[in-house]
């Protein structure tokens, strides 16, 4: 159970990103542009593998690794800026859930806590006026349930996710080409025929 914890409190910090490039920025993006996945294309896609979409700016870009097939809100997201440098470029950004899914993933566990304490408020309330007996309690713990059910829910889907983001650093590695980070999982990205 500890280790499902640390999984999940671990998911919710985003990491610092930083990787350089000889190639120019215009080269980078052009590269970034020319291996990404469309949604569509990645979601029903009969191949199988992981895929890589997103959106690419002029110097922002926004990236998430997916399984073909699989929908899972916790995937691996990177989002930041490429900046040019005096030897070619580099990419700086935040590797972490998409802005959407914290937000969605505070929201719930928030209102399911504020929901818990106004129930236990009320029961305790009833119980002091004698109106409550032992169900009135037991509705309480309803939206604990929903909190746990949640908390597994993403835990299993932060776990599934692990080689969704191993993917995706070595992805966004080979297009800045750099050498192996020394990345467990690393495996250079190849063109596939689409």
């Amino acid at each position: 159970m500890n280790r499902w914890i640390g999984v999940w409190l671990r998911a919710w910090r985003s990491e610092r990103v930083e990787l350089a490039s000889p190639a120019s920025v215009d080269d980078v993006r052009k590269r970034i542009k020319a291996g990404l996945t469309s949604s569509f294309r990645a979601a029903y896609s009969n191949r199988g593998g992981q895929h890589v979409i997103g959106r690419v700016g002029r110097r922002r870009l926004s990236l998430t690794a997916i399984t073909a097939g699989v929908r899972n809100s916790w995937c691996p997201s990177v989002r930041g800026r490429l900046e040019p440098t005096a030897t070619g470029s580099r990419f700086v950004g935040r590797l972490g859930w998409s802005i959407f899914t914290l937000v969605f993933s505070a929201t719930w566990l928030g209102l399911a806590f504020c929901l818990f304490l106004a129930l236990l408020g009320h029961a305790i309330v009833l119980a002091s006026n004698g109106d409550a007996g032992a169900p009135v309690f037991l509705v309480c713990l309803a939206p604990l349930g929903g909190m746990v059910l949640f908390f597994g829910l993403s835990s299993w889907g932060i776990h599934v996710a692990r080689k969704d983001e191993v993917y995706l650093r070595s992805w966004l590695e080979e297009r800045l080409r750099t050498a192996g980070s020394g990345i467990r999982g690393y495996q250079p990205w190849q063109d596939r025929a689409m």
